[in-house]
């Protein structure tokens, strides 16, 4: 195969992937303008209660606190999001490369007088490592800033090398054997390797982080939503002279810890044959030593497991936007209790431009996922 029909081939994947990110875009589209439309009653309603300005001093930071913690729980998921697509890709990579290695290996059994069964054996063999390199490629690009322990992009050409020459190299014992053993089956193996790596990293550190994150994010929000509360019951003791009491509770946070959507990849499928190897059955072993062995590292021993820094961006960049803002926020409220005699509509400011900031960061993560 070559390098101009390998090329046609990412270029239809990804045509087919444009289109479908477009229709989840429109989708969630939708789901973002409703979202939009309940946050501005809710601010319509605690503007119209508190008068245009906050209810207390606790609440402006309270906000300011569940926003920081919001954001932080979806960078989080954002990481879970490319990294659970990413190891989607590699899942389908590896039972590619693994049916590729058994078709490769199955050709010596071929009656050598049957010349068109041998190409059609080998013909499947060769689309499935092509397929197999366009997922490995698309799974790097989800995850474009983090170094892969195992099938880097100069181990990828040398396997894309050895599909375009599938019919020169099924003649020859020795470069039958050959190529599978430092090529087909060592790749499949380092496939297989990346994966473990893969889970391993959303286990061991995503999972984990995601479930802090979502607990302090739940945790600040019914705070928050407390603490407006008992401002109400003021409110309602002022204006009518009732004692009433409401009280928070847990199960009225909406638990979207699992809500990232994962497995959205575009798979590239090889063409004809009988699709990926799913027995679960490993390829035969070579006939002949590799020339570099490949021993996988012990997990924990990868220099190459990314920090959090590389998994969710600059922790100090924003816990320094998160100051800023703080900053902000008790200069908005010093103005607007100045501004209370000025109207509704200026004292919304505050509010108004903070959820702002809020939907844009979330209209930024929608076209990062799609």
């Amino acid at each position: 195969m070559g390098e101009e029909e390998v090329a046609k081939k990412e270029l239809d994947g990804v045509r087919e992937k444009l289109t479908k990110n477009e229709e989840s875009l429109k989708a969630s589209s939708v789901s973002m303008e409703e979202l939009k439309k309940k946050h501005k009653e809710q601010e319509e309603l605690l503007a119209a209660i508190f008068k245009g300005a906050y209810g207390s001093d606790l609440e402006n930071r309270l906000e300011a606190e569940s926003d920081f913690l919001d954001d932080r729980k979806h960078r989080v998921g954002a990481a879970k999001y490319k990294w659970s697509n990413g190891r989607n890709l590699l899942s389908h990579a590896t039972a590619q490369l693994c049916l590729a290695c058994k078709k490769w290996m199955s050709l010596p059994q071929i009656n050598p007088q049957d010349k068109q069964g041998k190409w059609v054996v080998a013909t499947e063999a060769r689309n499935n490592v092509v397929a197999a390199c366009q997922n490995i490629t698309s799974a790097r690009r989800y995850l474009s800033t983090i170094e892969f322990p195992y099938c880097k992009p100069p181990e990828v050409k040398v396997l894309e090398t050895a599909a375009s020459h599938v019919y020169t190299d099924m003649l020859s014992q020795q470069r039958h054997q050959y190529v599978y053993a430092n090529v087909y089956h060592i790749m499949y193996k380092r496939c297989k390797a990346l994966i473990d790596w893969f889970t391993h990293v959303l286990t061991e550190t995503i999972a984990k982080d995601l479930a802090e994150a979502t607990t302090a994010a739940n945790a600040k929000a019914q705070e928050l939503r407390q603490e407006r509360l008992n401002l109400i019951s003021v409110k309602i003791k002022e204006e009518l002279q009732q004692d009433v009491s409401f009280e928070a509770r847990a199960e009225d946070l909406a638990d979207d810890s699992t809500s990232v959507t994962e497995d959205e990849s575009q798979v590239f499928q090889a063409e004809g044959g009988e699709g990926e190897d799913k027995s679960g059955e490993e390829p035969p072993a070579a006939d002949v030593d590799a020339d570099e062995p490949f021993n996988p590292v012990p997990l924990k021993e990868l220099v190459q497991t990314p920090n959090k820094e590389d998994l969710f961006g600059d922790a100090q960049e924003l816990y320094k936007k998160h100051q800023e803002n703080l900053e902000e926020l008790e200069k908005n409220r010093m103005i607007n209790k100045a501004r209370q005699e000025q109207g509704l509509e200026e004292k919304l400011r505050a509010r108004r431009s903070r959820r702002q900031r809020q939907e844009a960061v979330a209209n930024e993560q929608q076209l990062q996922q799609a």
